[in-house]
């Protein structure tokens, strides 16, 4: 009798858990946040940055990107990342478009692909589908972050948490 109560005290507490893990609106901010402009959060023109991978043998493999704004021929500005990768030894481009207060991503071009894309990168909504082709939601879960990186220190930032449904919407 006693196993029974302890088994099912584990079942009820591992499915309060399961329950906790999957409710995401506690975690989506509240209205009052969702007037950020969100293009202040996406990398400004002109950055550059480097980032080093390391290998499964110790070796170091770099990665460059800088960031580039120009206006399509409708004069809406384009955001496009260049970077440069030892680990694809190729260079790649994306193509953003922002508009509405939102962000989208429109084109990738690399060794592998050269492709047209439709992917909602960063809204200020709580929470939206992401149309990357993986069933993904993005939820704007924290704002007015400060964070210390090895980058620097940053102040107003905000946190993006992104859920990929499996099979069965686990």
């Amino acid at each position: 009798m006693k196993r029974r109560n302890t088994i099912g005290l584990c079942f009820l507490l591992f499915s309060l858990v399961l329950v906790s893990c999957n409710n995401t609106d506690d975690t989506a901010v509240d209205e009052e946040h969702l007037s950020i402009e969100v293009v202040d959060y996406f990398p400004p023109v002109n950055l550059e940055r480097t980032y080093i991978n390391y290998g499964d043998k110790g070796e170091d493999f770099y990665s460059y990107q800088v960031v580039r704004q120009e206006n399509d021929e409708d004069g809406s500005p384009m955001i496009y990342i260049k970077g440069m990768n030892d680990l694809s030894e190729g260079e790649s481009y994306k193509q953003y478009e922002i508009q509405d207060n939102a962000v989208r991503l429109v084109h990738i071009s690399n060794s592998i692909m050269n492709k047209t894309v439709d992917e909602l990168v960063l809204t200020n909504k709580k929470e939206w589908e992401v149309g990357d082709g993986d069933d993904s939601i993005s939820y704007l879960t924290d704002t007015d972050l400060s964070m210390r990186v090895e980058g620097g220190e940053f102040t107003d930032s905000i946190e993006v948490t992104n859920i990929v449904k499996t099979e069965g919407n686990n």
